[in-house]
């Protein structure tokens, strides 16, 4: 992907970040984010599995959910010390 389509990329999502922004609506923002990256953590990991990948598709599944799972795990020590469930 030349530098013109990772420019498109980029404004595609700050578009739909934009979308999703709802500060102050009461929801535990952190704990939606943990969730929500545990979903996706398992969605990768069940795409890894697909047959109909090519080695190289399967890699870069595999990577996303490495990331995935290191998001969540970032998130979850967070939320721990947030809630006094470990000391610093």
């Amino acid at each position: 992907i030349g530098v013109e389509g990772l420019d498109a990329y980029i404004k595609l999502l700050m578009t739909d970040m934009r979308a999703r922004l709802t500060a102050g609506d009461g929801r535990d923002h952190l704990v939606d984010a943990y969730q929500e990256a545990l979903d996706g953590a398992v969605y990768l990991r069940a795409d890894c599995d697909r047959r109909d990948l090519s080695e190289d598709e399967r890699l870069c599944s595999w990577r996303l959910f490495e990331r995935t799972v290191e998001f969540a795990y970032a998130l979850r020590i967070r939320l721990a010390i947030r809630r006094g469930e470990v000391r610093r």
